[in-house]
């Protein structure tokens, strides 16, 4: 089963909000309606300091050098050129309306970045996207800096790692119960086992034809539905 979180690619081509999101991806390419955020703090002085603003600017051209990533909106996507992070530091000194201005982006306790993905990229090539993002800062930081990512998309993937986690330990709770509560109440160590197996089997075989219909396409004619590959996870 390839589990994914509700999406747009999940309803009817006929759907409207579908339409919609398919026209900005082939019309306005530069747009985007699930982009990925990342906050940054200092942990030490502000970020409208100029080595702050030096790692603001360094972690904002890694980012846009990423495969995958169409373009990084942040503070430096809209400073003019020539603008050094020093220069940037003295500006705000002398300018504090400057600091209104930047808002948007930077404030003296964080800054933003907002990451556009590419427009071809399936759900699935975003989360994969979203987890070498999240692992490059984990294994190099950026020096003086926390980083938190975030946004529409690193949602979905935190809920269906969430799931994925903890369905195993559901599991085993509801077989365990269910063993005890039969053992007593029929008074037979064979009987629950029994039971148990066959609901193993009867929801095998359900989850074996969700991912057969819905997810790879056979007899989905009969029902009306369209696939894309992947099956839609619930909370």
């Amino acid at each position: 089963m390839q589990a994914v979180s509700p999406g747009i690619t999940n309803l009817p081509t006929s759907a409207e909000s579908r339409q919609t999101a398919e026209h900005i991806a082939e019309d306005f390419s530069r747009a985007s309606t699930s982009p990925v955020e990342i906050v940054l703090q200092p942990t030490r002085g502000s970020m409208l300091e100029a080595d702050n603003l030096q790692r603001y600017l360094d972690l904002t051209t890694h980012i846009n050098s990423t495969d995958g990533v169409l373009r990084v909106e942040g503070l430096w996507t809209l400073i003019p050129a020539g603008f050094s992070p020093r220069s940037l530091a003295s500006s705000y000194l002398l300018e504090p309306d400057l600091i209104v201005a930047s808002k948007p982006y930077l404030t003296p306790s964080a800054a933003l970045l907002t990451i556009i993905p590419e427009p071809h990229l399936s759900d699935t090539d975003v989360h994969e996207l979203v987890r070498d993002i999240r692992a490059d800062l984990e294994t190099t930081p950026v020096r003086g800096l926390t980083t938190v990512v975030g946004g529409a998309v690193r949602l979905d993937l935190d809920l269906l790692d969430h799931i994925k986690e903890r369905t195993p330990i559901v599991l085993t709770w509801i077989l365990s119960l269910t063993a005890i509560v039969l053992f007593f109440h029929l008074r037979s160590a064979l009987l629950p086992l029994k039971a148990i197996a066959l609901n193993l089997v009867s929801m095998g075989a359900s989850f074996g034809m969700l991912v057969w219909i819905f997810q790879e396409g056979n007899l989905a004619w009969i029902f009306g539905a369209e696939t894309n590959g992947t099956t839609v996870m619930l909370v």
